[in-house]
């Protein structure tokens, strides 16, 4: 005699789907435009820069930044991108 066996198999799947978060536009009163703010880690690989760098530049206060709401500080990319125009920097 032959059994016959029903296996069911449930399964569930979650999507989560983050809209990808926009740069924050900002105007920069030391370069006079409307620009993007990234933190150092978002900034430094865009210039070709390395993030310590940065850090110490905003700690010299030598780069304008801001600080979000939790502390993380905002660079501005255009001021990050040509340093020597806006202050007397000496890249790396």
């Amino acid at each position: 005699m032959k059994r016959l066996v029903t296996v069911t198999i449930e399964t569930r799947q979650v999507q989560i789907i983050r809209a990808r978060r926009r740069p924050s536009l900002l105007w920069c009163a030391v370069c006079g435009t409307e620009a993007e703010w990234l933190t150092p880690e978002q900034a430094a690989p865009k210039v070709g820069l390395n993030p310590r760098w940065l850090y110490q530049q905003l700690e010299a206060a030598r780069l304008p930044f801001i600080e979000t709401t939790d502390g993380t500080p905002l660079v501005c990319l255009a001021c990050v991108a040509k340093p020597r125009r806006h202050t007397n920097i000496e890249t790396q």
